[in-house]
């Protein structure tokens, strides 16, 4: 593995489990469950901002309302990752305290995982 891939890697876990969990408050607001409305996720303005112009687009094309659904989570997750790859959203280094972009971040474990050794090519 190389330190682009892993950095993709876990860019895209994160980005699999924050929108699978602005889905899930989706799916309990339109269930009724009070009190969702006010739990927002990193993401969420992105993801919804996508969604539904791609979900209206899709159904005004004539697609299945299953097709459009499939079409507005998509592109709700490309709006999140792209979050996730472009420093929108930050995560708090635990050792410095300091604010990280993901790709930084995930560069930094990945960093410390293979230090570098001098005199081997690296």
């Amino acid at each position: 593995s190389t330190r682009d891939g892993y950095i993709r890697g876990m860019i895209a876990e994160e980005t699999a489990a924050t929108s699978a969990a602005i889905r899930t408050r989706q799916e309990l607001i339109e269930a009724g469950h009070g009190g969702m409305e006010g739990i927002d996720y990193p993401g969420t303005d992105d993801y919804e901002g996508s969604q539904r112009p791609a979900e209206a687009d899709a159904l005004d094309r004539g697609a299945s309302d299953e097709d459009a659904r499939t079409e507005g989570r998509q592109a709700g997750e490309a709006a999140v990752e792209s979050g996730f790859n472009d420093g929108s959203y930050t995560t708090t280094d635990a050792t410095t305290g300091e604010d990280q972009t993901y790709p930084d971040y995930y560069g930094s474990e990945w960093d410390a995982a293979h230090p570098r050794r001098s005199g081997l090519g690296q």
